[in-house]
């Protein structure tokens, strides 16, 4: 997925993307993977699985923030934060029982 940082890169060319340049690209697998988790987590509890995918939104929140607050941007792997707001999201779900 190309992502861009404001709403006028939008329109952009394809072949004009450079990443750290006004654009962030973000992988399958990094979607994928708590996709993955959540689809898989339906079927024990839809409350755990709601919060497994409001995770996964929180993780890829923080990861926009950190990758747009660092001055030089750099590539960075993007599934930790994801991943790790996503298994938070269900642990909070088990823990209240939900």
């Amino acid at each position: 997925l190309i992502l861009p940082t404001r709403l006028r890169y939008l329109v952009e060319p394809v072949r004009e993307v450079r990443p750290g340049e006004n654009f962030m690209l973000l992988g399958t697998g990094d979607l994928a993977l708590p996709a993955i988790m959540v689809a898989t987590l339906v079927r024990v509890s839809l409350a755990q699985a709601l919060f497994s995918a409001g995770g996964a939104v929180v993780g890829f929140a923080l990861l926009q923030l950190i990758f747009f607050s660092q001055k030089p941007k750099k590539p960075m792997p993007a599934l930790p934060p994801i991943a790790a707001m996503t298994i938070i999201g269900f642990l909070v779900a088990y823990l209240f029982g939900l």
